[in-house]
C-alpha cells in the first residue's frame, strides 16, 4: 500500500474558498455583462421607437434602461424629449434637470430645450438653435418636425413643405408628417380639398390610432357635407376619446345636418357637460332647437355663442334667420350686414397672407397679421405672431403695442404691458425694423 497522504483538511479547505472565489468573480462578470447587455438593448430599443415616432413604446424601454441604470444622463436627455412628444411638459423640465446635473453634454440639452420653445410658440428663440441643430444632424426627425412648425405658424409654408418632405424620406413609415403636410393645406384655406383628405388618410394608413388625424378627417368630412362618411371617423375617435368636447360638437352639428336631432342634441348636450363655452355645440344645439320648432331657444344659445366669440360668422347667419322666424327684421338685417363685413375683413386678412408667402420675413406683413388676430379675438395666434417679429427686432413698434395691448387683458399683466410700451417709445422715429 502507498504510505502517500491525501491534501489536509486545511489544504482542502482553502482550496474550496479559492474555487468558489474564482467562481463568484466570474459570475460577477457574467452578471455585469449581461447588465451591460441589457442595458444597451434598451437603449437601443428606445432610441429606435424614438426615431420611428412610437413614443409609448420609447418610455417603456426608457423607463426599463433607467431601471439598470438610473444614473444615464442619455436616458433622462431622451426622456425629456419623450415627455415633450406626449404632452407632458412638467417632467420634461425634470429630466432636463436630471441629465444636466448628471453631466449629458449642453448642446444636446440645447436641442430639447429648443423643440419645447417651438411647442411653446415661441418660435423666433427656437429658430436658430433648431437650424443649427438641422445643420448638425441633418436626419434628426424631431428637428425637422419641430423647424417644420416654426415655419408652418409663421406661413413660410414652402420652406415648411421641403422640410416635411424630407422627414418622410427620413422616416417613411411616420403618420405624423403628413398631419403636417395636412396643416399647409388647411393654412391655404383649403379646408376641403382631396390634396387635404388624401394626407389625413395616409397618416391614418400608418397609425390608426393618431387620433389628432382621426378628428381632423371627420371635421373635413363634415365641413365637406359628407355626413355619413364623418359620422363614421366621429363614432371611430369617440371610442378612444368620449369626453373630447371637440369632437361631441362636431359629432353632434354632423348629427343634426343629416336630420338626426335627437342624436344631435344629446352629443351637443354631452359636449357642453364637459366645456359650457363650447361654440360649435352651441351653434349645434341652436341648430337642433330650431329644426324642433323653438326659435326663442335657438336665440338664446345663438345669443350665448357670440357673446363667446363675436367673430363667428356662421352664428351670425343662423341667428339672422332665427330673428327673421321671430319677426325681427332690423336684427336680422343687421346679423346678416355682420357677416358680410366679416368676409370682407376675412378676404383682407387672405391678401396680406399672400403678401407674406412671397415674402416670410416681411416684419411690417406679419404685424399687420398680428393686428389682425388680437381684433379678431386670436389673441394666442396675435402673441405667437408678435413674439416672432419680436424675436429679430426687439423694439418694432407695433409688435411691441400689440404685446402691450394683449398683456392690458391678462391677470397681472400691467408691469409687461408696460414693458411692450417702453420698448414701442423707444422705436426710431424712423422706418420700422425689418
Amino acid at each position: 500500500m502507498s504510505n502517500r497522504k491525501g491534501p489536509s483538511l486545511k489544504t482542502l479547505v482553502w482550496s474550496s474558498l479559492i474555487l468558489l472565489g474564482s467562481a463568484g468573480a466570474i459570475i460577477g462578470v457574467v452578471a455585469s455583462r449581461s447588465h451591460e447587455a441589457a442595458r444597451e438593448r434598451e437603449k437601443a430599443a428606445a432610441t429606435a421607437a424614438l426615431s420611428q415616432g412610437k413614443f409609448d413604446a420609447a418610455a417603456t424601454h426608457l423607463n426599463r434602461w433607467l431601471a439598470i441604470d438610473p444614473r444615464s444622463a442619455e436616458a433622462h436627455a431622451l426622456s425629456a424629449q419623450v415627455a415633450l412628444e406626449t404632452g407632458d411638459l412638467g417632467r420634461v423640465s425634470s429630466e432636463l434637470n436630471e441629465a444636466r446635473a448628471l453631466g449629458f453634454p449642453e448642446p444636446g440639452l440645447e436641442r430639447v430645450h429648443a423643440l419645447v420653445l417651438a411647442r411653446m410658440g415661441r418660435f423666433g428663440e427656437a429658430e436658430p438653435i433648431l437650424t443649427r441643430e438641422l445643420a448638425r444632424t441633418p436626419d434628426a426627425a424631431a428637428v425637422l418636425e419641430a423647424l417644420a412648425l416654426v415655419y408652418l405658424k409663421t406661413y413660410r409654408l414652402h420652406d415648411a413643405e421641403a422640410l416635411i418632405t424630407r422627414w418622410m424620406r427620413v422616416q417613411p413609415d411616420a403618420a405624423r408628417p403628413y398631419v403636417w403636410r395636412a396643416e399647409i393645406d388647411r393654412r391655404m384655406q383649403a379646408d376641403t380639398s382631396i390634396e387635404l383628405e388624401t394626407d389625413y388618410r395616409e397618416a391614418l394608413r400608418r397609425d390608426p390610432g393618431l387620433e389628432v388625424a382621426r378628428l381632423g378627417l371627420a371635421e373635413l368630412l363634415r365641413r365637406a357635407h359628407r355626413g355619413a362618411e364623418a359620422a363614421a371617423e366621429y363614432e371611430i375617435y369617440l371610442k378612444a376619446r368620449p369626453d373630447d368636447p371637440t369632437a361631441l360638437a362636431g359629432a353632434g352639428q354632423n348629427a343634426v345636418d343629416l336630420g338626426r336631432i335627437d342624436e344631435g342634441l344629446k352629443l351637443a348636450d354631452a359636449a357642453l357637460a364637459v366645456d359650457p363655452d363650447n361654440v360649435t355645440a352651441l351653434r349645434g344645439r341652436a341648430a337642433a332647437e330650431l329644426s324642433r320648432g323653438d326659435p326663442e331657444s335657438a336665440l338664446k344659445r345663438l345669443d350665448r355663442c357670440l357673446k363667446l366669440n363675436p367673430f363667428d360668422s356662421e352664428a351670425l347667419y343662423t341667428r339672422s334667420l332665427v330673428r327673421a322666424r321671430l319677426g325681427q327684421a332690423d336684427e336680422a338685417r343687421a346679423d346678416l350686414e355682420t357677416v358680410e363685413r366679416l368676409k370682407r375683413e376675412q378676404a383682407e386678412l387672405l391678401t396680406v397672407r399672400d403678401k407674406l408667402m412671397a415674402a416670410p420675413d416681411d416684419n411690417g406683413l406679419r404685424a399687420q397679421v398680428a393686428a389682425w388676430m388680437l381684433a379678431h379675438g386670436r389673441a394666442d395666434e396675435a402673441v405667437e405672431w408678435a413674439r416672432t417679429i419680436l424675436a429679430s427686432a426687439p423694439k418694432h413698434r407695433a409688435a411691441n403695442r400689440i404685446m402691450a395691448e394683449y398683456y392690458d387683458t391678462q391677470p397681472d399683466g400691467s408691469g409687461l404691458a408696460n414693458y411692450h410700451r417702453l420698448q414701442a417709445a423707444d422705436a426710431d422715429a424712423g422706418a420700422e425694423q425689418r
